[in-house]
């Protein structure tokens, strides 16, 4: 009950011995702490994977199970976790509760928040495996190493091509369905990409191109 009142009071007793941050619960501290070890104590029980978070575990575990126990108050849509679950709320409502620190500019996914932070911190934590390329996000260091391996999970439903990237599959599939939801904002061209009609803008219309 100590904890929960917590939330409420903003209370953070519980500080990192290794940075500022501060915590609600010794238990959320220690937790914590593992990141800056390393330490990963949370094994899940179907494969060699762990974890430095139990929660994490937790989620990814119902990977194997396919276990999705938290439900949408809004849609049908199911979730491995209650956070995922809450942030999926957060489109409905349109709450946008993570603020970045530099513009203030809100989201309604943490992860989204952080990996726009970094275009203004120009921080590229992950590292290709196989040359010294980085990048912000976890998911574009995988994406590009599979530009060394050869591997192309994502396999289009139409003609079963394989691609690095998940978003260009989709985007080649429309070429398929002649789908284009990306419509320019300064004329009536439409495209099967953001980065195509990003690009159409820039060079045809001048938009955010260098003077």
């Amino acid at each position: 009950m100590v904890i929960h009142c917590r939330a409420h009071t903003g209370e953070r007793p519980f500080k990192c011995s290794f940075c500022d941050k501060q915590f609600h619960s010794n238990k959320s501290r220690k937790e914590h702490e593992h990141t800056h070890t390393g330490n990963k104590p949370y094994k899940c029980p179907q494969c060699i994977k762990s974890f430095n978070y139990k929660a994490t575990m937790l989620k990814h575990f119902r990977t194997h199970t396919g276990e999705r126990p938290f439900k949408c108050s809004f849609c049908d849509k199911q979730f491995n976790s209650n956070n995922t679950k809450k942030e999926h709320e957060y489109s409905h409502t349109g709450s946008k509760p993570y603020k970045c620190d530099h513009c203030n500019k809100g989201f309604n996914q943490r992860t989204t928040m952080v990996r726009h932070s970094r275009t203004h911190t120009g921080e590229r934590p992950y590292k290709c495996s196989f040359c010294d390329r980085t990048f912000a996000t976890i998911n574009h260091k995988k994406s590009h190493e599979q530009t060394h391996t050869g591997n192309k999970p994502h396999k289009c439903h139409h003609c079963n091509k394989g691609f690095t990237q998940r978003s260009r599959m989709i985007a080649h599939s429309r070429i398929h369905t002649g789908e284009r939801p990306f419509k320019c904002s300064l004329c009536d061209w439409a495209f099967t990409s953001d980065d195509h009609r990003k690009t159409h803008e820039r060079r045809t219309h001048m938009v955010n191109k260098p003077v």
